[in-house]
């Protein structure tokens, strides 16, 4: 559990940030003609106490555009072992909180790395927003007082219509682990998940910078709080609303390309006419668009066009891919989104895509990926789906419904101009490692897995996948994904012997040294007899 230590932002402007205002605003008015010593005066009239009044605006700020951002900035202003730690839109999170002095955004003096400091001098050089002075400025009113200066810029309240994103910034009641005199405020880094679980990123955490988890109740029984990580208690969280709030089906910007968000996530749009034609979109920010997630999430549905009836009606996208379904009911007729098919059936980027439009979509679900269909269970290991008894034998894990078309259609028709049936795997892929809770090792050649009595024999077994020991002792069944022997052709290479084989009708075949082999422990092959 930490304590936010007392997050307050300024008790007068320093000498050093009244310097800067004056003479910035004294070169303004000696070029319009005014006197010096008028200059002088009108640049430090009401700066030194008090509240909104005092605030400065970017024509007299003696701010540069942008002024605040890079690593750096905590170098210059911090003492010994002070550092950027964490970083949005290139404006970084210092810690630990000491400094050498006051930071243009901040007038503490001894400690000025505070709260504030960091989320004025985001608004500063990211949105533009002059920084606040004044007695009354600390993490819990800088919302509220921001609104006041700048009456454009919305406040939103937390809950699941109202959810901030990427870039806004965020204020903090008193009380559970906040300071109970001057509240937090932080920078929104990542958009609430389904569960409602967000980062901030925020100065004087703890004594130094921090990027932290917070709740959103998606339930919606605590609209306007969130909940700081191991905290019982929620804390009224407004937020400046600066950047647009993104909802699936909307079409974003970034870089010159165009997305559709689906499940979260960014689907490239290569041609208008694929979406119904051209639409109004959203221009994102390089931290905007790197914050969107990688894939759609679990359960997200799509479809090509004009969805009919038939073959390559939408898709559901689980662990990454999108499995395809010929019939809504059989996943519960969900909503779906229409996205550029292209998206779909391309996975990996070009050197000439800059935007890596393409790296949103795998082709296959991405292993230990939980599924049902027809009443049965699936894991997925190396692209197949390789059937679950118990969900107990694989921990339980959280399923995607699926059609069941998907599982047992591997190759796409003539017709099928979507791939619709190109991402799962009639078997594991060779190499794939799979275990169970019981602790046995299997690595798939040809479909079949080899028993393996020493991974270390093998140089190792990476990332192995969890499955349910059924699906190994029952090969014949359509279900498991696996085969009772090695496919023919299947080369493999025995450990620590360094003798290669080829398989042909279950019997192997000594050949001789091939890259393409994957090897096994050579106690693995003994139940297969030599031709």
């Amino acid at each position: 559990m930490r304590l936010i230590e007392q997050c307050v932002a300024r008790r007068e402007v320093s000498s050093q940030v009244i310097r800067r205002v004056a003479f910035g605003l004294l070169a303004a008015l000696l070029m319009m003609g005014a006197a010096p010593a008028a200059a002088l005066a009108q640049a430090a009239h009401g700066r030194g106490a008090g509240g909104v009044s005092g605030r400065r605006t970017p024509s007299v700020a003696g701010l540069t555009p942008g002024e605040g951002t890079g690593a750096g900035w905590c170098t210059t202003y911090g003492t010994a072992g002070v550092k950027g730690l964490f970083s949005y839109d290139n404006v970084w999170a210092c810690g630990p909180d000491d400094t050498t002095g006051p930071t243009p955004f901040d007038s503490n003096g001894t400690a000025s790395f505070q709260c504030v400091e960091l989320s004025e001098r985001f608004l500063w050089a990211v949105d533009g927003l002059a920084p606040i002075f004044g007695s009354d400025v600390d993490g819990a009113a800088l919302v509220s007082l921001y609104h006041s200066a700048h009456p454009s810029v919305a406040v939103g309240s937390p809950g699941p219509s109202s959810l901030p994103q990427p870039g806004d910034v965020m204020s903090f009641s008193e009380g559970g682990d906040i300071d109970s005199s001057a509240g937090h405020t932080a920078v929104v880094v990542s958009a609430p998940d389904s569960s409602g679980n967000f980062t901030i990123m925020s100065q004087n955490w703890d004594n130094t910078a921090g990027e932290e988890t917070a709740r959103i109740d998606m339930t919606g029984a605590h609209d306007g709080h969130v909940q700081l990580p191991g905290s019982s208690f929620w804390n009224t969280a407004p937020f400046l609303e600066l950047k647009p709030s993104i909802a699936n089906g909307d079409f974003v910007t970034y870089d010159g390309a165009v997305f559709r968000i689906a499940g979260g996530a960014p689907l490239y749009v290569s041609n208008w006419n694929d979406v119904g034609g051209p639409q109004k979109t959203i221009a994102l920010t390089t931290a905007q668009f790197d914050a969107l997630p990688q894939y759609p999430a679990n359960g997200t549905a799509v479809a090509v066009g004009n969805p009919g009836t038939g073959h390559g009606e939408g898709y559901v996208f689980a662990g990454g891919a999108p499995l395809a379904v010929v019939n809504w009911a059989n996943v519960g007729s969900p909503k779906w989104t229409v996205v550029d098919g292209n998206a779909l059936d391309t996975y990996a980027s070009s050197p000439s895509d800059p935007w890596k439009a393409y790296s949103h979509v795998r082709q296959y679900p991405a292993n230990g990926t939980a599924v049902a269909a027809a009443g049965w269970g699936y894991v997925f290991a190396g692209g197949a789906p390789l059937a679950v008894q118990s969900w107990a034998n694989v921990g339980s894990p959280p399923f995607t419904k699926v059609d069941n078309a998907a599982l047992y259609t591997y190759t796409s028709s003539p017709g099928d101009p979507w791939n619709a049936f190109s991402h799962v795997l009639a078997v594991p892929a060779a190499g794939t490692f799979l275990t169970t809770d019981a602790g046995a090792d299997y690595r798939v050649a040809g479909g079949y897995p080899f028993t393996l009595s020493s991974c270390a024999a093998i140089g190792g077994c990476a990332s192995p996948v969890l499955v349910d020991p059924w699906a190994i002792a029952n090969p014949a069944t359509s279900q498991a994904h696996v085969n009772a022997t090695p496919a023919n052709g299947t080369l493999v290479e025995g450990l620590p012997s360094a003798t290669y084989w080829s398989f042909s009708m279950g019997q192997r075949t000594q050949v001789g040294s091939t890259p393409a082999a994957t090897a096994v422990n050579d106690s693995s092959l003994a139940a297969f007899p030599i031709a």
